[in-house]
């Protein structure tokens, strides 16, 4: 009697290793089929277009901008940085800095032009270029190109700590 409830004990683990072992293959399809790219079909239905996959999202995008190519970086490297700057670049009066998150993240601004920094925090905010420049909290500081840069180009600038970039001033001529 023992052989045999040996038997089966040994025959029903061997069924409950199939079936984890067909689960486990049965999963790992589902999760390689879940990650396969299927292609873009046009709306009239014509041909499929396979999906771009160096194109970036937005979030992507500003992180990329927000990177300053290197010392070391390559030609294409710079290229690409500054067509990225070139095509986020929002031309405008007005940079908003609440929450030292900017809007728009790239402000583009001609050399010598007026604009504005707005702060609709409770607290004041200082934005670093090559200088301090202190936004107090609810309100809005008129100032100029020189105010920060000496030329034309892109220049990062950081909030409050100083540390990481959190926007780009994209002055043009």
């Amino acid at each position: 009697m023992t052989k045999i409830l040996t038997y089966i004990g040994i025959a029903v683990l061997v069924v409950i290793a199939i079936v984890l072992g067909y689960t486990a293959i049965n999963i790992k399809q589902q999760s390689t089929n879940q990650q396969s790219v299927t292609p873009q079909v046009s709306t009239d239905n014509s041909t499929a277009t396979a999906p771009t996959t160096n194109q970036l999202s937005a979030a992507e995008e500003i992180a990329a901008v927000l990177n300053f190519p290197g010392p070391n970086a390559t030609d294409a490297e710079i290229k690409k940085h500054l067509d990225l700057v070139d095509k986020l670049g929002n031309e405008s009066t007005i940079l908003d800095i609440s929450g030292c998150k900017p809007n728009p993240v790239v402000f583009r601004i001609r050399l010598g032009a007026n604009f504005k920094v707005k702060n609709s925090d409770q607290i004041a905010h200082v934005i670093y270029t090559y200088k301090e420049l202190t936004i107090n909290a609810n309100s809005e500081q008129s100032l100029d190109s020189a105010s920060v840069s000496s030329g034309l180009g892109n220049r990062g600038y950081s909030c409050d700590n100083g540390k990481t970039t959190v926007g780009v001033i994209q002055i043009i001529p």
